[in-house]
């Protein structure tokens, strides 16, 4: 084999093992945000409910201070969903998982030349 083709075997594997751990990357921070945004859409949607019940029918879990206590969890769990709502803008999850996708579509164009 000539050295020519060496090299351009041994780049074509260095672009092949770069290609698999972009798409493992691509895969975890999908996972990732997907995550975030499922407890966001839970944890709001569950503080809505609770919220909203209280505010028509009163506590919830029967009367006096003990069930305005239990009723208040309405704000932990919408503070929850806030809380994975910021997480996820900062620690920049989709704007690395756009820059990983478009890395791994770079690379599969370049393992096919």
């Amino acid at each position: 084999m000539s050295p020519g083709a060496e090299q351009r075997d041994a780049m074509l594997e260095r672009i092949r093992a770069c290609l698999r751990a972009g798409e493992a990357r691509v895969q975890s921070l999908r996972r990732r945000s997907a995550r975030f945004i499922l407890m966001n859409l839970v944890w709001g949607a569950l503080g809505t409910v609770v919220a909203g019940m209280a505010a028509a029918a009163g506590p919830l879990a029967g009367t006096g201070p003990h069930a305005w206590k239990l009723t208040c969890a309405a704000a932990v769990l919408t503070a929850s969903s806030t809380f994975f709502s910021g997480l996820n803008q900062q620690l920049a999850i989709p704007d690395h998982l756009a820059k990983a996708a478009i890395c791994v579509a770079r690379l599969r164009a370049g393992d096919r030349k």
